[in-house]
């Protein structure tokens, strides 16, 4: 449920007077999402592909991003990159790893397994799947996330071991927050 009894997201927008919505990280099957979609309510999706009467979205352009984001790792002399995806259950968590998985292989690198660790989007996830990698045999030099909330945690695990950033690993996240 969403926490307002009977009291559906379009009603609530529609009681507040509200102009426009705006939906990120939402499954745009969900009732209360298809709903608000099929109104006249203005709404616009963020990384979700929203199709009604009043919806526009923006997408990242995950497959580029990541891709570019990998090539400067390379051009900087990187060959053990690793990768901190998002939710891999989200299109744009299952868009960005494909791409790092593709990237790899594009700039004729080993792909490694090790070298993906698994994260949800947030910072605490980022800071775990950094020590994880750190702790690898031959850690990585470089660390592609998904986000840059991801890269946040990743820093700080970094630093909290003694890697400095960017003289022992590089770290590039997506999403431009920061």
């Amino acid at each position: 449920g969403n926490g307002y009894g009977d009291h559906s997201y379009l009603k609530r927008a529609r009681h507040h007077n509200v102009a426009g919505v705006v939906l990120m990280d939402v499954d745009p099957e969900e009732a209360e999402v298809r709903r608000l979609v099929r109104s006249d309510l203005p709404c616009v999706g963020v990384d979700v592909q929203l199709a009604g009467p009043a919806t526009e979205f923006v997408i990242s352009d995950n497959k580029s991003g990541i891709a570019l984001a990998m090539r400067h790792l390379h051009e900087l002399g990187h060959r053990r990159i690793a990768t901190i995806t998002g939710l891999r259950d989200t299109a744009p968590g299952a868009e960005r790893l494909r791409a790092y998985r593709t990237e790899i292989q594009a700039l004729g690198l080993a792909y490694r397994d090790e070298y993906v660790a698994y994260g949800d989007f947030y910072v605490d996830s980022g800071h775990r799947a950094m020590s994880g990698l750190l702790a690898l045999p031959e850690p990585p030099t470089a660390v592609m996330t998904s986000t840059d909330t991801l890269a946040v945690g990743a820093l700080h695990a970094a630093y909290s071991q003694g890697v400095t950033v960017p003289d022992d690993l590089s770290v590039v996240g997506f999403d431009d927050i920061l």
